[in-house]
């Protein structure tokens, strides 16, 4: 929307959504140009400002892997369970180690061992149940679904998430900024022309995005036996992951001399 100043009153003159024009002088030719638009690099949905969908370009094709699966453990005694929780959990980081995941990509967090309930019985204690979540990041696509197969077969019962990273997602946003600021010339460049002036310089930007994460979410797996049966199933060859593609979008806003 342009906006005229004459003195201290200013009058409304046409409409174009997420512009501004200041006039600051007294021959009216000079002052700012704000925009404000959105780009985004991808193979579906990539957004470009207001000028529609343009996929194929600049395409981000995950290439590792983070998942998050769980031992889960239930016994009578709270130290039967333990135990026998921690005897698959070892089972799992022993093969983890064999098949060249770095301890620094491994880590084990959300422990817990909680009693076993009879609520219908005087809310007695019938057994304990105890869950380590383990969570390994930097994981090859290649490899993710075997990885997760083997994982199964030696104790893991509770798979969570398997989230596809892009190992070069720095260097494709960074070309989504790029091209959103391009956009942000353009729409200026149409903006002020229509409104009769000639457009200078940028003056200001503005990142709205944060970058965040390219990521995509797995899931193929059911927790309990059926996850056993289904690893059984895939030993071998391992279980086929799809990661697909992800979108990386990038929003700014861009302010620019006009005269």
């Amino acid at each position: 929307m342009f906006y005229e100043k004459n003195g201290d009153d200013a009058k409304q003159d046409g409409s174009s959504a997420g512009s501004r024009h200041d006039d600051n002088d007294v021959g009216g030719r000079s002052g700012r140009l704000y925009v404000r638009t959105g780009i985004g690099d991808g193979a579906v949905g990539g957004k470009y400002g207001d000028y529609g969908d343009e996929p194929g370009e600049n395409q981000a094709e995950p290439d590792i892997a983070e998942i998050t699966y769980s031992v889960y453990s239930q016994a009578a005694d709270a130290s039967t369970c333990q135990s026998e929780n921690q005897t698959d959990l070892d089972a799992v980081l022993a093969l983890l180690k064999e098949k060249g995941i770095a301890d620094t990509s491994v880590q084990t967090s959300g422990l817990g061992l909680n009693p076993i309930y009879d609520w219908d019985n005087g809310k007695k204690i019938t057994g304990y149940e105890m869950t380590t979540e383990v969570v390994v990041s930097d994981v090859a696509i290649e490899d993710a679904g075997a990885i997760i197969s083997d994982s199964v077969n030696a104790g893991i019962n509770s798979i969570d998430s398997v989230q596809y990273q892009c190992s070069n997602f720095d260097e494709i946003y960074q070309e989504a900024l790029k091209k959103a600021i391009e956009s942000a010339r353009v729409k200026a460049e149409a903006m002020a022309e229509a409104g009769g002036c000639k457009l200078g310089t940028m003056t200001n930007v503005q990142e709205y995005s944060s970058g965040q994460q390219a990521r995509y979410y797995d899931t193929s797996y059911s927790s309990g036996m059926a996850m056993k049966e289904m690893a059984m199933e895939d030993a071998g060859a391992g279980r086929n992951l799809m990661p697909g593609q992800v979108d990386v979008e990038a929003e700014v806003s861009a302010t620019f001399s006009i005269q």
